[in-house]
C-alpha cells in the first residue's frame, strides 16, 4: 500500500517533522553568520532568507496542504539526511566574488520555483475542498501545464538558492533533484496515480503530456 493513500491519523508524524525542520533552519543560520565576516553580507542576508521562506512553506506543506501522513521517508530520509546535506552545503560552500547578476538571477530562480510549488498545491487544495470533486483528478490551473508542476518548482527554486551561493559545484542540489524527480518520484507517483484514478489519467496525460517541465517534457 502506498503511502500516498494514508489518511492522516494524528499530528505526531507532522510534529516530528517540523520540529526537525526547525532544527535545521537555526543550524543553517548559525553556520551562515558564523563566518559572515569572511564573505558578501548581502548573500548571506540572501541565503538566510530563503532558508527562512522554504521553511515556511514547509510549514504550510505539513500543516495545512497535505492530507496523508508524513511518511517514515520524509522524516528520516528527507529532513535527517537530505535537508542537512543541502543546507550545510549551501551555507559552508560559497565565495564572496558572487556578483550582483548571479544574486538577481539566483533570486528569480528561487522566487518564480517557490510561486509554481506553492501556488500550484495551493490551486489543487482549494479545488479538492469544494463539493463534487472529492476522489477526483486534478487537472487544472498550474497542473495544466506539466503534470509535476510543484516538483519542477522544487528543481527551480533549489537552483536559484545554488545560484546564491556563487560556487558552481552546489549544482549537485538541483542536478540531483532533477534526476530523483525523473527516475524515481514521478514514476511511483504516476504509478498511483493511474491506478487511483484510472478512468481521468488516460485523458489527463494526454491532455497534459509534460511530466516535468512545462511545454518541454
Amino acid at each position: 500500500k502506498s503511502f500516498r493513500s494514508a489518511e492522516r491519523q494524528s499530528t505526531l508524524n507532522s510534529n516530528i517533522y517540523l520540529a526537525e525542520s526547525t532544527g535545521n533552519l537555526i543550524v543553517y543560520i548559525y553556520l551562515l553568520y558564523r563566518s559572515s565576516a569572511e564573505v558578501n553580507l548581502l548573500q548571506t542576508h540572501l541565503l538566510a532568507i530563503a532558508g527562512f521562506v522554504y521553511m515556511l512553506r514547509v510549514y504550510l506543506v505539513a500543516l495545512y496542504l497535505l492530507r496523508r501522513d508524513i511518511s517514515f521517508e520524509e522524516i528520516v530520509g528527507v529532513m535527517l539526511v537530505f535537508i542537512p546535506l543541502i543546507l550545510s552545503s549551501f551555507a559552508l560552500n560559497r565565495t564572496e566574488s558572487t556578483t550582483a547578476i548571479q544574486l538577481v538571477f539566483g533570486v528569480t530562480a528561487y522566487v518564480v520555483g517557490s510561486f509554481l510549488n506553492t501556488y500550484s498545491e495551493l490551486q489543487r487544495k482549494r479545488w479538492k475542498m469544494q463539493p463534487g470533486h472529492k476522489g477526483c483528478c486534478y487537472t487544472q490551473g498550474l497542473f495544466s501545464a506539466s503534470r509535476n508542476i510543484n516538483y519542477f518548482g522544487d528543481v527551480l527554486l533549489f537552483s536559484g538558492w545554488a545560484m546564491l551561493t556563487g560556487v558552481w559545484w552546489n549544482a549537485w542540489v538541483p542536478m540531483f533533484m532533477l534526476l530523483s524527480f525523473w527516475f524515481y518520484h514521478i514514476p511511483e507517483k504516476e504509478k498511483y496515480l493511474a491506478n487511483r484514478y484510472a478512468k481521468e489519467w488516460p485523458s489527463y496525460k494526454k491532455q497534459t503530456p509534460w511530466a516535468l517541465v512545462p511545454y518541454v517534457c
